[in-house]
């Protein structure tokens, strides 16, 4: 099965998308740890919390256009990958054995439908 470069650069284009949700995430997370709630410092967190899910929505937007839904929901899978390692990387939190056994299932699968396109 060959797949056209154009197909390609959507998987990118989704890939990225799928990271910057994953990344409002962290921003979230790192705004709900450090910061008042009512400091401005906050809101500016809350601003790229925002800004990024209008960037992760026009990408998304631009994806599903040339792609087949089933097989964009079944990428968006990927985002608990990319939330494991941030978990790792960046919050210094421990990987289970059950957390690597669930992202391999989530491999498992995606591969399942993306193979069936």
């Amino acid at each position: 099965m060959k797949i056209s470069k154009e197909k390609i650069g959507i998987f990118i284009v989704l890939n990225l998308a799928f990271l910057i949700y994953s990344s409002s995430s962290v921003v979230a997370k790192i705004n709900a740890l450090t910061n008042n709630p009512l400091s401005i410092r906050f809101f500016l967190f809350f601003g790229v919390q925002l800004f990024a899910m209008v960037v992760y929505t026009v990408l998304w937007q631009i994806s599903i256009k040339k792609l087949d839904l089933n097989i964009a929901f079944s990428l968006k899978a990927i985002t608990i990958i990319w939330s494991l390692i941030f978990a790792k990387y960046i919050f210094n939190e421990a990987i289970t054995f059950n957390n690597i056994l669930g992202v391999l299932i989530i491999i498992v699968g995606i591969v399942v439908v993306v193979r069936h396109e």
